[in-house]
Parts: C-alpha cells; sequence; structure tokens
C-alpha cells in the first residue's frame, strides 16, 4: 500500500463512517492482489467534494459481478459476506456522493468514493475549505 494523502482542512465528516469504508475498500483491494502488487491509495479535495480512490492490479471483475457487486449479501468471495460495498454505496448515497467502480478482468479495479462537503448545520461554513481546490 502507498498512501498519497495531503495535508487537509479540518472537513466536516463523521471520521468513523470514513474509517468503515476506507478499511473496506483498501480491504477489498488487498484481498485482490497478489503479494508484492502495489495498491495506492489517495485522497483529496476537489472543489467542496472528499475524494478518496483505491487502484488494485487483481484479477478485476467481469461485467456480471460488476453490476452486482454492491448488492447486499451478494460475494463471489469464498469467505466474504456480501455487506461490505453495499455499506460503502449506501454511506455514499446518504452523503450525497456516489461510488464509483470501474473494474475489467484481468487488469483489476480501481474504486473512487466521493463525498460532497457541507458544513454542520450549527456551524458557519469554513473559509479555509472555500479556498481549497
Amino acid at each position: 500500500l502507498t498512501a498519497d494523502v495531503p495535508t487537509l482542512p479540518l472537513l466536516p465528516l463523521d471520521w468513523g463512517v470514513v474509517n468503515g469504508v476506507v478499511s473496506n475498500i483498501v480491504k477489498n483491494a488487498l484481498d485482490a492482489s497478489s503479494a508484492g502488487d502495489h495498491i495506492p491509495v489517495e485522497v483529496r479535495l476537489e472543489q467542496r467534494v472528499f475524494v478518496l480512490r483505491v487502484v488494485d492490479t487483481g484479477l478485476g471483475m467481469d461485467a456480471e459481478v460488476l453490476a452486482r457487486c454492491r448488492e447486499l449479501f451478494f460475494t463471489k468471495k469464498e469467505h466474504g459476506s456480501g455487506i461490505g460495498l453495499a455499506l460503502c454505496q449506501q454511506v455514499a448515497e446518504a452523503s450525497g456522493g456516489r461510488l464509483d467502480i470501474v473494474s475489467e478482468p484481468g487488469q483489476g479495479t480501481a474504486v473512487t468514493l466521493r463525498i460532497p462537503l457541507r458544513p454542520h448545520p450549527h456551524q458557519e461554513p469554513n473559509p479555509c475549505l472555500a479556498s481549497t481546490a
């Protein structure tokens, strides 16, 4: 794993939830990869959107598995629960964001989580976030 995480301002995110999503996406990448593979984890702000991207060079998913991988209890793993990506999808949607998954058999998978940043309801907007690109 390599992490590309710049210094960011204080973000109005529930870090417990973000930690769960990151853990799940990284675990999936590790499960799909072989020893010695490189898995980059990138975090950045694009305007007022928190972006997390994890890429693996594993076996990838065919079109059928890719179409179903976010379904609750769907899994192709021998010991998988089929809960992880479904919960990541739910977090993305509940946050007004999205979870993009691009995968090709034999080429690996890229998972990108995008969550728009909103100020806390009882807090004034943070001018540091407004100027961050």
